[in-house]
């Protein structure tokens, strides 16, 4: 009752991996990412499989490359390739719970004759070894469906209908059995429907006989199964007849994998007598499939070469192979095995996937194909004149011309690269590819100027990790971000006096502006450098209006002590104040709103660590192991921002320094009525701060001890009953 294609009976063989995942203790919370460039895969599938690329990350899955290589030749896919690519599995929503989609109407059709009421069907079939597969699955319910419906209109009687999805019934009562590892109930099966007697009529003979057969597969007799579905295959009356060769075969291969391997040469037989059986004309692609899948397992290292070969060459009807290439290549991943080189599918799949540079260079300079001039500049880490005067010749209506004209930017001095990246960012492409080229151009940026004119980077999809690991295409107008390079030059390299030029730079989107006016505040605070904040105060106002009333007290404090209190009280209403200038989304909660995640406020600083984060795989295609650099920033620029780094690595921690500040406040101004709100808010900082220092459990306690010693009858007393310690 099914045909499936080769890649779908592999995902169902495998259901026992998939859904025992190792440990989900540590799962969340799985915040989201931004993506500016896809490493895992093109952003927009099907313009892809179109032969319309972006620039070719050497982290795309095998299935994109497979289709990249193909496009790279000459060959190209078909729209009925490129259809068959971008579909969506037809099979079960395993972890969402959303089961068959032709269950529900086989459920309601066999209600519709009077058959007992049932809720649902259980597909999944418990082996011994505690995993599962997908034993009936879906289009075994549209058939049964479709064939109920179809009886009717033909004429069969109330009672005939009745019986057939009786026996029906049994069918699926084989669908799964209770687990091997816990008591079973009562009754546990097999369940195969009686055979009915000559005097009834054929059409129900002949349906009976398949019944009888498919419950037998769904029980697991494997060879009775494979004896009866023959037995139909001979009978050129029955309706089955033309599928049941087939069917034959999908039972010795179910045996062959799941109970007895030996039964593999037989089920091979079979599949050769399905192939060459005319009758069996609608499942020959799909047992020819079959057919590379066992050798798969019988013969794995030919099989995956001829499968290598098949996608490389086969001009139509490629899909499958791909998918069924793309499975093998992935288990051999799995196991961190190499998988067979011998063709150049594979062998360049394996170097644009790793290298190295000078095998990928060896293998152009004798192939002098294009897929393999796209793999040695991937890896090239200078201008080798031989590489370059190819890259100069690639046209641009190639599908490699994207990629071919980053890498050959890419490996060019500054000054001879600006204008070609000038010229290119003029054109229209991909916003994934444009954000590569972006940043391309801001490497070599002349000036700080320059450099923020090409620092924003817009949004392409929204990644999350985890075992839902995945990225969805940004659909709405998306909100211009720092990518990792950009945001690394600004946090780390650009001392006070530059990120205030950034912060009034109308090149940054009002977004941008706000998060260096942001870092630039709250440093200078840290830092003691009351004229740099407040010279900042009005830009930050503008571009943040609910900071005004803080900002405006502070501007109009009358003195220091005032002045330091006004900005502690301004940061303990305002959990998102930090000294950072983040990549991507960045703080995800509201400024004013405390982060449950506790991404509040600062972390102390560990330079260290900062140095250690690894750049999104895309812009380490751009910079081959190099850090990004601001490289015209004067000695003095540069002895500015160390400076800074240095005395910012000293500072307090955000809740020391909340706490300490309005404890002290408070002591010289116990009547301000601000005072009780902020020892609260100081008290709960600690609890939600991203960390803290060796004083911050001290001054927390200060706070307790005032508040509820001099305001006990207040709200804030009230709402604040125990003070948290970060030892």
């Amino acid at each position: 009752m099914a045909k499936r294609a080769l890649s779908l009976l592999i995902v169902f063989l495998m259901a026992g991996m998939l859904m025992a995942p190792g440990d989900l203790s540590s799962c969340g919370p799985f915040l989201p990412e931004t993506v500016f460039t896809s490493k895992i895969g093109p952003i927009d599938e099907a313009q892809f499989f179109r032969g319309q690329f972006d620039i070719l990350q050497p982290q795309y899955g095998h299935i994109y490359l497979m289709a990249a290589y193909r496009y790279l030749t000459g060959l190209g896919l078909t729209k009925a390739d490129q259809q068959a690519l971008t579909a969506k599995p037809a099979s079960p929503d395993f972890w969402g719970d959303r089961g068959s989609p032709s269950m529900p109407v086989w459920l309601r059709v066999r209600n519709q004759v009077g058959a007992p009421h049932l809720d649902q069907i259980d597909c999944f079939k418990y082996l011994p070894d505690r995993s599962y597969i997908l034993n009936c699955a879906d289009d075994a319910f549209r058939n049964a469906a479709d064939t109920l419906v179809a009886r009717g209109r033909a004429g069969a009687s109330h009672d005939e209908l009745r019986a057939w999805v009786a026996a029906q019934d049994q069918v699926f009562a084989n669908c799964s059995v209770p687990l091997p590892w816990a008591p079973p109930p009562q009754p546990v099966g097999p369940f195969i429907p009686s055979v009915l007697p000559a005097a009834a009529a054929p059409w129900m003979r002949a349906d009976r006989a398949y019944q009888i057969a498919a419950a037998e597969f769904y029980a697991g007799q494997f060879d009775a199964a494979s004896v009866d579905f023959l037995k139909i295959a001979a009978d050129h009356s029955s309706p089955w007849h033309g599928i049941a060769p087939y069917l034959a075969a999908r039972a010795l291969i179910r045996k062959a994998t799941v109970v007895d391997a030996a039964a593999a040469p037989a089920a091979q037989e079979q599949l050769r007598k399905a192939i060459a059986d005319p009758d069996a004309a609608a499942w020959h692609d799909s047992a020819r499939g079959l057919s590379r899948f066992l050798r798969t397992r019988t013969e794995p290292a030919q099989a995956i070469d001829e499968l290598a070969h098949e996608v490389a060459t086969q001009k139509t009807g490629v899909a499958g192979a791909m998918q069924d290439y793309r499975i093998m290549l992935d288990q051999y991943a799995s196991r961190s095995q190499e998988p067979p080189r011998d063709e150049d599918l594979a062998e360049w799949i394996a170097t644009i996937q790793k290298g190295p540079a000078d095998h990928a260079l060896d293998a152009w300079r004798v192939k002098h194909s294009l897929p393999w001039l796209v793999a040695a500049l991937t890896y090239a880490n200078g201008p080798n004149p031989e590489l370059m005067a190819a890259a100069a010749q690639v046209p641009d209506g190639s599908p490699a011309f994207l990629t071919v004209e980053f890498h050959r930017l890419r490996l060019m001095p500054g000054d001879e690269a600006r204008a070609g990246l000038d010229a290119i960012l003029d054109r229209k492409m991909p916003v994934t590819a444009r954000n590569l080229f972006l940043a391309e151009r801001m490497r070599v940026a002349r000036d700080w100027d320059d450099l923020l004119r090409h620092a924003p980077r817009t949004a392409a999809a929204t990644a999350y990790g985890g075992f839902y690991s995945g990225e969805t295409p940004i659909t709405s107008r998306p909100e211009q971000q720092f990518d990792d390079d950009a945001a690394r030059i600004m946090d780390r390299q650009a001392p006070l006096a530059l990120l205030i030029l950034a912060a009034r730079n109308s090149s940054l989107p009002p977004n941008l502006q706000l998060r260096a006016a942001r870092a630039v505040w709250v440093r200078s605070i840290l830092l003691n450098d009351s004229h740099t904040a407040v010279a900042i105060a009005p830009v930050l106002a503008s571009l943040a209006p609910y900071l005004k009333p803080y900002l405006d007290s502070y501007l109009a404090a009358p003195d220091d002590q005032t002045r330091t209190f006004a900005s502690a009280w301004l940061m303990l209403n305002n959990p998102g104040m930090r000294t950072s200038i983040d990549a991507g989304m960045g703080r995800l909660t509201a400024t004013p709103k405390i982060d449950p995640f506790r991404d509040n406020w600062w972390c102390p600083a560990d330079t260290a660590k900062a140095a250690r984060q690894p750049m999104n795989a895309p812009l380490k295609l751009l910079y081959q192991g190099a850090s990004p650099e601001a490289g015209f920033l004067s000695a003095d620029q540069r002895a500015a921002a160390r400076a800074e780094q240095a005395r910012l690595g000293d500072a307090p921690a955000a809740s020391t320094f909340m706490a300490r500040q309005t404890v002290l406040w408070a002591g010289g101004h116990p009547d301000d009525p601000r005072v009780p709100e902020a020892l609260r808010l100081s008290v709960r900082a600690s609890h939600y701060a991203c960390g803290g220092d060796a004083q911050t459990d001290e001054w927390v306690k200060r706070a307790f001890r005032m508040l509820h010693s001099r305001y006990p009858a207040s709200e804030a007393a009230r709402r604040t009953p125990y003070w948290y310690s970060i030892r």
